[in-house]
This record gives C-alpha cells, sequence and structure tokens, in this order.
C-alpha cells in the first residue's frame, strides 16, 4: 500500500555537480523521519533524464522500498553527464550519494 505525503513534510536540498551540470535534489521525509519523496532542478537540460530518476525512485520509496536498495540500485551507474575526479559518475550515482546519507541516520 502507498504511503502519502503528509502536506507539511520537512525536506533538505542537496546540490550535485556533475562538471558543468548543478542539480538540486530535494530529498523529502515523513514525520517519522522516512525518506519518501526525491525531486529536482537541474541545469543544461537534464531535468528530463533527473525527473526520469526522481518520479519512480519516489512511488518506490512510498510503496516501501528502503532506501539502503534504492541507493545499492543506483550507485556505480557511469555515464553523461558525468562529474571530474571526485564527483559522481553519472545523475543516477550522485542520487545515490546523497540518499546514502540517509541510510547511514536510519543504523
Amino acid at each position: 500500500m502507498r504511503h502519502r505525503l503528509p502536506t507539511n513534510r520537512r525536506g533538505k536540498i542537496h546540490t550535485i555537480l556533475l562538471g558543468p551540470v548543478t542539480i538540486e535534489l530535494t530529498v523529502n521525509k515523513d514525520d517519522e523521519g522516512r525518506v519518501l519523496e526525491l525531486f529536482s532542478k537541474c541545469t543544461d537540460g537534464y531535468q528530463g533524464e533527473v525527473d526520469g530518476m526522481c518520479i519512480p525512485a519516489s512511488l518506490a520509496l512510498q510503496y516501501g522500498c528502503p532506501v539502503s536498495v534504492m541507493a545499492e540500485k543506483l550507485r556505480w551507474r557511469a555515464c553523461e553527464p558525468h562529474g571530474g575526479p571526485g564527483q559522481p559518475k553519472s545523475i543516477s550515482d550522485g542520487i545515490a550519494i546523497v540518499l546514502e546519507e540517509y541510510v547511514k541516520e536510519i543504523e
């Protein structure tokens, strides 16, 4: 069963840098601290690609997918756009890095 989001929820904005592309990823939680929503703003024409990852990820989280599983499945994908040394290898890798911060909070 889908966990519906409350009208008011806590969120945090994370900045992901991938070379010339900047993604502002907002991670929203419910009152119990569960991550249930990802949405973003993106530069350089990649908004559709980022939305294409955030929307299904949000739905999966709302249906009970653990954040750790979501992060594991998105991590280490290498494709354009990608960052330089010390930056994510792709959009999905950047999202996974952010989600891993929340996995550490849960554990």
